[in-house]
């Protein structure tokens, strides 16, 4: 009969690579935005809608609502943008083809009305062209950030799935008392 012992250590190995011997068990293949196969257990949850009329909100105070405001800030074009984000950070993300949710909206339309409010040209004609130069702008203020945050994120889970290595004792660099001297006779 096959005697198993109480207790057995967690799978680890001599490499930490193989086992899992941290707090938490990370070891799952994720995406960047939770599991891949079920979307339902990633991390955070956020409002990824915008409202029916932002350019109002986002303008109020500060500019007078155009034809360019409006349809820069509308529904349509921010979807563009989140997909647009999203199929940036798959494709420079190098191999390891990240595949993000989407963005929270509150945040992406602040950072819309920051670059609007900089770069956008208010001309009466070429919306189109105005749009997707003020969209790329965008895209390429989300994009390294987001690519930087996901590389900190999976630094964590890292960590967080490994105990510490300990240190090693500390090794004398002294050569005191490893010397002797020739044995004398006294008188």
């Amino acid at each position: 009969m096959d005697k198993r012992p109480d207790f057995v250590f967690p799978t680890t190995t001599g490499t930490f690579v193989a086992g899992q011997n941290g707090r938490v068990n990370l070891s799952e293949r994720r995406s960047a935005g939770g599991f891949l196969e079920n979307p339902s257990k990633s991390g955070f949850s956020h409002r990824t809608k915008v409202d029916s009329n932002p350019a109002q909100d986002l303008m109020r105070g500060n500019w007078g609502e155009n034809i360019l405001s409006q349809t820069f800030f509308g529904p349509e074009n921010t979807r563009v943008i989140q997909n647009n984000v999203r199929r940036e950070v798959y494709e420079r993300s190098g191999d390891k083809k990240w595949v993000i949710d989407d963005q929270s909206a509150d945040e992406l339309q602040i950072v819309m009305r920051s670059i609007f409010l900089q770069n956008a040209k208010n001309l009466d004609y070429n919306i189109p062209g105005q749009v997707s130069d003020l969209n790329d702008l965008v895209i390429e203020w989300c994009v390294p950030r987001i690519l930087s945050e996901i590389g900190m994120y999976q630094y964590y889970l890292n960590d967080i799935s490994k105990l510490p290595i300990p240190i090693s004792h500390p090794v004398s660099q002294s050569s005191a008392g490893t010397k002797s001297l020739p044995f004398r006779k006294f008188m």
